[in-house]
């Protein structure tokens, strides 16, 4: 599998540690393929919710987790 999509504009930057958000993502994209059947896909975004940033990993069975960081 392949994808790639530059960081949407709107975004604001994050301070977290970066380190741990690679490993949250890393772990939830894991946790999707491993439950994807073949030929599934995969969808992965980032928006700005309320000041903050949410990413959501959703397989094709529309099964969907999120995590958020911002600045509260």
């Amino acid at each position: 599998m392949k994808a790639s999509r530059p960081a949407s504009p709107e975004l604001p930057c994050v301070l977290a540690d970066r380190a741990q958000i690679e490993r949250v993502v890393s772990n939830l994209v894991s946790h999707a393929l491993r439950h994807t059947e073949p030929g599934g896909r995969i969808h992965i975004s980032a928006v700005r919710r309320d000041g903050q940033v949410a990413v959501s990993v959703m397989d094709s069975d529309d099964l969907q987790v999120a995590t958020r960081w911002g600045r509260d």
